[in-house]
């Protein structure tokens, strides 16, 4: 695919904005693991959510109709998560 030289820099593998602090919205399409106290895995569940930029290796995703869930997850986890088409940018 050809990219508009007017558009600016790509983004497409940027899965958090850069500044800390800001969010992306986002939809969980399959099963993404995280670890709740004891150590416990839980999946989060399918639909909408926002990714948030909290560190430079962590980012935080919200989800549940009134943003009341999260789970901070490696940059890793989500990047695996968006290329096994669990995890879809908006």
């Amino acid at each position: 695919m050809k990219q508009d030289p007017d558009a600016g820099p790509d983004q497409s593998d940027n899965l958090a904005p850069a500044t800390t602090g800001s969010t992306r919205s986002a939809r969980i399409t399959g099963a993404i693991s995280y670890s709740v106290a004891g150590g416990a895995k839980r999946i989060i569940p399918l639909g909408p959510c926002l990714l948030e930029k909290v560190g430079a290796q962590v980012i935080d995703i919200v989800w549940g109709s009134t943003g009341q869930s999260s789970a901070a997850l490696p940059v890793e986890d989500i990047k695996a998560a968006r290329e096994a088409g669990n995890l879809m940018l908006l």
